[in-house]
């Protein structure tokens, strides 16, 4: 029946740094600090629960936890997609365009996919109710209000430059990026689809920074 609060300092950020304002570069070093800050807040939350010192995650569990689950998601949401879009371009004599607009559109599946099957799960269903008032409490700090729940409310679920919306970008973007590489062997496939995640993550980044700015323009919206 209580809310265990917490505060922290975030510290000096990268992005305050020369180099931290390059277009594309400064894509990477966000997605770097959401991912700290991120980590460090649900393994708080994951401890705040702990019973005991033995159920605590931290030191080497973490890093495998956190190692494991990066190396999953590569394999799940980019090198599947990828080799199944090679599979159907090799058996069925597809054009590449066409294998790789299969491989960007189950790549955007699994993605929705996933995300609406957790959130069938009570906690994870939680987690996105609190979720979605972070976008609320965004929203009102931007435009200005006073944060008080009723001042809250008014505002959209939904935020442009969420987490979320930056994967999907990124899911959309890699159907233009992976296209332009033409026709390859499984391997290197494989290799360009991980060696461009910087890239593509970059690009994301600047998209959802540039129609964050012109959130209420309807090319934006759509």
């Amino acid at each position: 029946g209580e809310i265990l609060v917490d505060t922290q300092s975030l510290g000096a950020s990268s992005l305050r740094t020369i180099v931290g304002r390059w277009p594309l570069l400064r894509g990477l070093i966000v997605l770097w600090d959401a991912l700290v800050i991120g980590t460090r807040a649900l393994t708080y939350s994951a401890n705040a629960q702990a019973e005991s010192a033995n159920e605590r995650i931290e030191g080497a569990p973490l890093a495998v936890t956190l190692v494991g689950s990066l190396v999953a998601g590569l394999a799940l949401f980019l090198l599947l997609p990828a080799a199944v879009g090679h599979l159907i371009q090799t058996a069925l004599g597809w054009p590449h365009w066409a294998a790789n607009l299969t491989e960007g559109t189950f790549r955007l599946a699994l993605l929705v996919g996933y995300i609406a099957a957790i959130g069938r799960l009570p906690e994870i269903r939680r987690v996105f109710g609190y979720h979605g008032a972070e976008h609320q409490t965004i929203s009102a700090f931007e435009a200005g209000e006073t944060l008080t729940p009723a001042s809250i409310a008014p505002y959209p679920l939904e935020h442009p430059r969420c987490g979320t919306a930056f994967l999907l970008t990124v899911a959309v973007l890699s159907i233009l990026l992976f296209g332009a590489l033409g026709p390859m062997p499984l391997l290197p496939r494989l290799g360009y689809r991980l060696l461009l995640v910087p890239v593509l993550a970059g690009l994301s980044y600047e998209y959802l920074r540039l129609t964050g700015k012109y959130r209420d323009s309807w090319l934006s919206r759509a």
